[in-house]
């Protein structure tokens, strides 16, 4: 199974040969959803919702939910968020804002500030498939760094 938001602002599953498509959100309007994300064992799915607001940046909500759309629950993430990712057994969230990694166990909803990186842009993370590392890729001002984290909070 995978996972795209490239059809029209919703998220949506299919098997890899493109067959089998289901949508799993029903956002209407200016709400937009991103960056899914399926675990490896293709149990869970987490992505983005934006919307917009009036003189601010977009309100985002990070949601995860099974992959055949049951149980989406929203995640305690800062309105702000701006990469998401997804580890290999759906059980942990990472999330950054302003060179932050924040880490949110999706059982219990609990997260937790991971590390901080001083002047740095996070483009994008992603968890190691045996969940021992996050990958994450940072902007310097001389260009831009892969930083493998742990996830005990870590750079390594």
């Amino acid at each position: 199974t995978t996972v795209t938001t490239s059809a029209p602002a919703n998220v949506y599953t299919m098997k890899l040969d493109g067959t089998g498509v289901r949508q799993l959100t029903q956002f209407t309007g200016t709400t937009d959803a991103s960056q899914a994300s399926i675990s490896r064992d293709g149990t869970r799915v987490v992505f983005l919702s934006e919307a917009p607001r009036v003189g601010a940046e977009p309100s985002v909500t990070v949601w995860t939910a099974q992959s055949d759309g049951t149980a989406m629950q929203s995640l305690p993430v800062d309105p702000g968020a701006e990469a998401v990712a997804f580890s290999a057994d759906g059980s942990l969230t990472a999330w950054s804002l302003n060179g932050q990694i924040h880490l949110v166990n999706v059982n219990a909803g609990q997260d937790r500030v991971l590390l901080t990186f001083q002047i740095s842009d996070i483009a994008a993370m992603e968890f190691a498939p045996d969940n021992s590392r996050i990958y994450v890729l940072v902007g310097e001002p001389d260009g831009n760094d892969v930083v493998e984290v742990s996830p005990s909070g870590s750079a390594l």
